[in-house]
């Protein structure tokens, strides 16, 4: 990753934890279970988005760390709670032992928009926008561990 790309990803991940640090227990959306392509994921809808859809809500796409599973990342971060107030939905891809023993993301592995890995959870990306409204100039992956060393260069 470049240094300027590695740079901002700091600043977002540094406003990503002020903000969870800030906010306080308690989601209450829904959180979706799914499969695209062979790829399973879940979706956090916050209630707000559930009972008065507004403008299109912003997409966080949130790639758990090795060992870990969607729930895990999404308990350990309150990410869901940070959707509540914010009005996002968080799509939170699942990498599944059969693809690595250890559920990492296979960041290390050639991969681009066209195939491998990113071309799946940018796959997963379009399968959700076809079914939930997004914003689609508002759309931030976050990170941790091998989920933060994915690369779509």
């Amino acid at each position: 990753m470049r240094a300027d790309a590695r740079r901002a990803a700091g600043a977002v991940l540094t406003g990503l934890a002020l903000l969870l640090a800030t906010e306080a227990a308690g989601a209450q959306g829904t959180f979706r279970s799914g499969a695209h392509a062979g790829r399973a994921y879940h979706l956090y809808v916050p209630a707000a988005l559930v009972a008065e859809p507004t403008d299109p809500p912003p997409l966080a796409v949130a790639l758990h760390g090795c060992g870990q599973t969607p729930e895990d990342f999404a308990a350990g971060t309150r990410l869901n709670t940070v959707a509540e107030r914010r009005r996002l939905l968080v799509l939170y891809p699942t990498q599944g032992m059969r693809s690595n023993p250890t559920r990492c993301w296979n960041w290390f592995e050639p991969a681009s928009r066209e195939r491998g890995e990113v071309a799946e959870i940018l796959g997963l990306v379009q399968h959700v926008g076809g079914r939930h409204r997004f914003d689609r100039d508002r759309v931030v992956v976050v990170g941790f561990s091998a989920g933060g060393f994915m690369d779509p260069q």
